[in-house]
């Protein structure tokens, strides 16, 4: 939770081959996701589900267009289960030729197929989070830096999978 009067404001992405990846989906995503991260870093909220309800109530891009934020996170969570990578270029290929397995933490498996898309959208979108990596794992997920009298903290975009609350049709 920040306080004292700190605000995080959003200067630019560290990794640009992530920011060419992303606007291969959308060029608004930086924006959207920029938005997030600040959210989620500020102790507001962390569900990848209730930040896009947030973002649909109030548009702060000023989108007009129903569920345009869930679309949108839905098409990159997607990406990123079926093959996009953020250090690496990405043309748009996904790796996965037929479906999207999940072993639930209970063991059972759940597959998606590919002509399903509605309902892994779905799953992805119910059963994500933003996080923060493991310091002992990746070192830290925060640099701070000053520059000119401005302090600068770079933060690392982290999104996991939570155990799912999610109906699944049989």
């Amino acid at each position: 939770m920040l306080s004292d009067g700190i605000k995080l404001k959003f200067n630019r992405l560290v990794n640009e081959q992530f920011g060419k990846n992303l606007c291969m989906l959308d060029e608004n995503l930086i924006s959207i996701l920029q938005g997030m991260l600040v959210k989620h870093f500020s102790g507001e909220c962390s569900s990848v589900k209730a930040m896009v309800d947030w973002y649909e109530e109030h548009d702060p891009l000023k989108k007009k267009v129903p569920n345009y934020y869930a679309f949108k996170m839905k098409q990159l969570l997607s990406a990123y289960a079926l093959g996009m990578v953020s250090a690496s270029p990405w043309a748009g290929d996904e790796d996965a030729n037929g479906g999207f397995i999940v072993v639930k933490p209970e063991g059972d498996v759940v597959c998606f197929f590919i002509y399903d898309r509605k309902q892994l959208y779905d799953y992805l979108l119910e059963c994500t989070k933003f996080d923060r990596p493991s310091s002992s794992k990746y070192g830290d997920y925060m640099d701070i830096r000053k520059k000119d009298g401005k302090y600068y903290v770079d933060l690392c975009l982290q999104i996991r999978f939570v155990k799912p609350d999610h109906k699944f049709r049989q």
